[in-house]
C-alpha cells in the first residue's frame, strides 16, 4: 500500500514577493505599449511630411512629365509665391522689435530696448544740455525699431545733444556718480588726470589697486561749448569742490555716547570730528555736531597690508574662598597680558582708516590668567570695616550688581542738568553698592539723611578717589559700609541702596568726576 502524500505548505517568501513580480511585469507591459504607440505615431507623421514635401516640390514636375504642363507651371508659381511671401513676412519680425522711441523736435532721434534706458539717456542729455534753451522736453513713445539700431544711455544722450550740433564740440564728458561735471577736449589728458588723482597717495604698500569711492566715468561725445574745461581747470574743480558735511542738532536729553551709537560711530570717532567736545561731555540743546565731515568730490580708497604687534588681554577667574571676609579680594595669580603678531588689510579713505580686516594672527606670548580669591566669610577682620587693596585698575565695573535699570541718564532733565546715572531695579532697597574701581574713600556722609555741604541733597553718600583726577560718587544710600581714609578694592561692597536725600524712590545716584568736572558715567562702565 502506497503511503499517503502529505500537503506541502507554500513558502512565505513567495507570497511576500508575488506583488513585486506582478508590478514589475505590468510596468514592462506599459512601456512596451507606450513604445509601440510612439512608433506608430512617428511613422504616420513621417508619411504625412513626405507626402506634403512631394506635393509642394515634386508634384509640379510630375504633372509636367505627364503632359499637364499648364497645371505643373501654375502649381510651381504658386509654391514660389507662397515661399516669397513667407520670407517677406518673417524677416522683418526677426530683424525688428517693439522699442521705446525718443522723440525730440518732432522726430525720433533714437530708440531703446527698455523704458529705464530711455529715461536714463534723457536725464543724462538734460544735464549736458542745461546750457541750451531747449525748445521742448524729449518724450518717449512705443514703436517698431530695428534691433541692431537700439541705443544705450550714452548713444541716446549723444543723439539728443547732436540736435544742437552748431554749438557742440567732440570731447570727453566726466560724470561723477551719474552727475555731469564738465567736458575736456583732451580725452587722454582727462584720463591721465583721473589716474594721477587715484594713485596720488600710493606708496608701494598697497595690497590691491586704489579705487575711487564714487563712480567716475568718462563718456566721449558731443558737448556744448559752454561746458568745455581745460585739464588744469578740471583738476582744480575736482580738488576744490567739497561735499557738504552731515550734521546733527542736539536735542534735550541727548548724550555724546547716544548720538555716536545712533550714527554707527564710536565715542572717540565722534570726539575726533568735533574737537570742541574732545575734553567735555557737556551738551546743550541746539548744539551742532558733525557726523560726517566735508569730503572731496572724488574720494580715493586705498588698501594697505600692515603687520604689527598687539597685546592679548588676560582673563580673570574669580573663586570664592570662605577663609577671607566678605568684601575682601586677594589676587593669587597676577594676570599678565600676552602678545600676538597681526597681519591686517587696512582700508583708507583719503588717508583716514575706515575699515580693518585681520588676515592672520600669530600668538607670540600667551596671556596669564589672573586668579582672584573673593571672601565669603561673614564678619570683619578689623571690626566694622574691611580694608581693600586700594589699587585702581583704570576700568570700571557696574556699581549696583543685579540692578540694571537706568531710570535717568546723564544730561538735561526737568529743565536742569542731571549730572549722573540713576540705577534701580526690582526690590532695590538694601541691595549692595560696590566700588566701581579700587581706590581710597575720600569722604563719607553717614549721619544726616539729607546731607550738608558737598553732600547736600545726596543723603547718605560716599566719594572714592581713584587717582589721576578721577573720583566716583555713590548717593542716596540706606547704609554706609566704609569710612573716610579707608582703602577699597574694585567690586568691594561700600554701601547699600536707599532713598535718602533728595530722592523719589530707592535707587543709586552714580557720578564720575574728572578733575572735579562731572562727566557722563556710561562710557566708563562699558
Amino acid at each position: 500500500m502506497h503511503p499517503q502524500e502529505e500537503d506541502l505548505p507554500i513558502p512565505v517568501g513567495y507570497v511576500l514577493r508575488a506583488p513585486f513580480y506582478i508590478l514589475f511585469v505590468q510596468t514592462l507591459r506599459f512601456y512596451h505599449h507606450l513604445f509601440s504607440a510612439v512608433t506608430r505615431w512617428a511613422k504616420r507623421c513621417g508619411r504625412r511630411i513626405v507626402k506634403s514635401l512631394y506635393a509642394v516640390f515634386c508634384k509640379p514636375f510630375a504633372l509636367m512629365g505627364q503632359g499637364k504642363t499648364l497645371d505643373g507651371v501654375l502649381r510651381l508659381l504658386l509654391t514660389v509665391a507662397v515661399g516669397a511671401w513667407s520670407i517677406l513676412l518673417i524677416v522683418p519680425c526677426v530683424r525688428n522689435t517693439l522699442a521705446f522711441g525718443i522723440v525730440y523736435q518732432g522726430k525720433t532721434v533714437a530708440a531703446a530696448a527698455t523704458a529705464a534706458t530711455a529715461d536714463a539717456g534723457i536725464r543724462r542729455a538734460t544735464q549736458v544740455m542745461q546750457f541750451f534753451n531747449m525748445p521742448e522736453t524729449p518724450t518717449v513713445t512705443h514703436l517698431v525699431y530695428a534691433k541692431r539700431a537700439l541705443c544705450d544711455v550714452g548713444d541716446i544722450s549723444d543723439a539728443l545733444v547732436a540736435c544742437h550740433s552748431d554749438a557742440l564740440t567732440r570731447a570727453g564728458g566726466l560724470f561723477i556718480d551719474g552727475s555731469f561735471l564738465g567736458a575736456v577736449e583732451d580725452i587722454e589728458g582727462l584720463q591721465t588726470l583721473l589716474e594721477t588723482i587715484r594713485t596720488a597717495r600710493d606708496d608701494g604698500t598697497e595690497s590691491k589697486p586704489s579705487v575711487f569711492v564714487q563712480k567716475a566715468e568718462i563718456t566721449v561725445g558731443a558737448y556744448p561749448n559752454g561746458t568745455l574745461l581745460s585739464v588744469d581747470a578740471m583738476r582744480e574743480k575736482l580738488l576744490s569742490t567739497q561735499r557738504e558735511p552731515l550734521c546733527y542738532t542736539v536735542q534735550n536729553g541727548d548724550t555724546l555716547i547716544g548720538i555716536a551709537r545712533a550714527n554707527g560711530l564710536t565715542l572717540s570717532e565722534l570726539r575726533e570730528r568735533n574737537t570742541a567736545f574732545a575734553g567735555s561731555d557737556m551738551l546743550h540743546a541746539g548744539d551742532t555736531l558733525v557726523i560726517q565731515p566735508a569730503a572731496g568730490l572724488l574720494q580715493v580708497r586705498r588698501y594697505v597690508q600692515r603687520t604689527y604687534t598687539e597685546s592679548i588681554p588676560f582673563e580673570t577667574k574669580i573663586r570664592q574662598n570662605d577663609r577671607h571676609y566678605v568684601g575682601e579680594k586677594h589676587i593669587s595669580v597676577k594676570g599678565v597680558n600676552g602678545s600676538q603678531e597681526v597681519t591686517a588689510e587696512i582700508e583708507l579713505t583719503d588717508g583716514v582708516e575706515t575699515a580693518r580686516t585681520v588676515l592672520s594672527a600669530t600668538v607670540l606670548k600667551m596671556p596669564v590668567t589672573q586668579k582672584v580669591q573673593v571672601g565669603t566669610r561673614r564678619g570683619s577682620r578689623t571690626g566694622k570695616y574691611v580694608n581693600g587693596d586700594g589699587i585702581a585698575t583704570g576700568s570700571y565695573t557696574w556699581p549696583a550688581p543685579g540692578m540694571r535699570t537706568i531710570t535717568s541718564y546723564f544730561g538735561r532733565r526737568w529743565g536742569t542738568l542731571h549730572q549722573g546715572l540713576d540705577i534701580s531695579g526690582y526690590n532695590a532697597m538694601g541691595k549692595p553698592i560696590v566700588a566701581a574701581d579700587g581706590g581710597k574713600v575720600l569722604a563719607v556722609n553717614s549721619t544726616g539723611t539729607w546731607g550738608t555741604g558737598i553732600f547736600a541733597g545726596y543723603g547718605y553718600a560716599v566719594i572714592l578717589d581713584h587717582g589721576n583726577g578721577v573720583k566716583t560718587l555713590y548717593a542716596h544710600c540706606s547704609k554706609i559700609a566704609v569710612k573716610a581714609g579707608q582703602k577699597v578694592t574694585k567690586g568691594q561692597t561700600i554701601a547699600y541702596i536707599g532713598s535718602t536725600g533728595y530722592s523719589t524712590g530707592a535707587h543709586l545716584h552714580f557720578e564720575v568726576r574728572v578733575n572735579n568736572r562731572r562727566v557722563d558715567p556710561l562710557p566708563y562702565l562699558q
